[in-house]
């Protein structure tokens, strides 16, 4: 069986962020690196339920692997739900909490902690606190 793309996009895609956490700097900058190398400029991070890697059927596996080349090549960042997730506030791709465990260690751009908003909407929650 060979999906079409609307297919793949419906089975697969979970959200769209518009950008990463500004605190992410080094996602950032990986991602202009990809876009630039592309001749594109960055567009949108796409979350997905699932990489072409996990995936058994080849045929399915080739198809998605064509997609995601697709959509990174037009400047889009194609990550795993398991690891980002959309803020709870904005339309900012923050690591999920799982992820955030796993790799607080590694990435040193990562606040001490967990939240489940990115790190504007931290603030802006932190003002308003102040205000009331």
């Amino acid at each position: 069986m060979t999906l079409d793309e609307k297919e793949l996009t419906d089975l697969y895609i979970e959200t769209i962020c518009d950008e990463y956490d500004p605190m992410y700097t080094t996602l950032i900058k990986n991602w202009e690196t990809v876009c630039a190398r592309c001749d594109s400029t960055p567009a949108q991070i796409v979350l997905v339920s699932k990489f072409y890697t996990d995936i058994s059927d080849k045929n399915e596996a080739e198809s998605i692997l064509m997609l995601m080349e697709k959509y990174t090549n037009a400047g889009y960042c194609i990550r795993r739900t398991t690891e980002f997730q959309k803020c709870r506030q904005c339309p900012r791709a923050i690591v999920t909490e799982k992820c955030f465990k796993t790799m607080s260690a590694v990435w040193n751009f990562l606040p001490s902690e967990w939240n489940d908003c990115c790190s504007e909407c931290q603030h802006l929650d932190g003002v308003q606190t102040n205000l009331m």
